[in-house]
This record gives C-alpha cells, sequence and structure tokens, in this order.
C-alpha cells in the first residue's frame, strides 16, 4: 500500500473532498475594511490570514480582543 501510486483524478477528489471537510470546520469570520466598507467573508482563520498577509495568531487575537487589524480591518464572526 505504501509504493500505491494514485492516478491524478483520484488524488484531485480527495483535495476536493479535504477542502469542504476543511471549511465546515473552520472559524468563519468577516474583515470589514473600515476605510472602503468593503466586507470580505472567508471560511477559516487561516484564509483570512493569508489574504491580511498575516499571521493565523494574530488574526484569532484581534478577532477576541475586538480591536481594528492594523488601525483599519474590523475582524468579526460571521454569521452562519
Amino acid at each position: 500500500m505504501k509504493n500505491r501510486v494514485l492516478s491524478e483524478t483520484h488524488l484531485t477528489k480527495v483535495r476536493d473532498h479535504l477542502t469542504i471537510l476543511n471549511s465546515q470546520k473552520g472559524t468563519k469570520v468577516k474583515i470589514i475594511d473600515t476605510q472602503t466598507n468593503d466586507i470580505t467573508k472567508w471560511d477559516s482563520i487561516y484564509k483570512a490570514a493569508v489574504s491580511l498577509d498575516a499571521n493565523q495568531t494574530t488574526i484569532a487575537r484581534y478577532l477576541k480582543a475586538k480591536k481594528l487589524y492594523k488601525g483599519r480591518y474590523a475582524i468579526v464572526l460571521a454569521e452562519e
């Protein structure tokens, strides 16, 4: 089983399935740009952190503290 080669279609199906599972268990957040009033919704803190070029822990701390990130971005929990 260790040396088994998986087809590309099988790997694609596995990746798609894992993406769905991860989006279901992630903490959904909204990022509100207070200067432009743009609102972006993310399926996880990780994806929000990548979009802001930040660390996951940093985003989680700002979410908990309810403070603006970089004096500009409000990070709040997204409603389901």
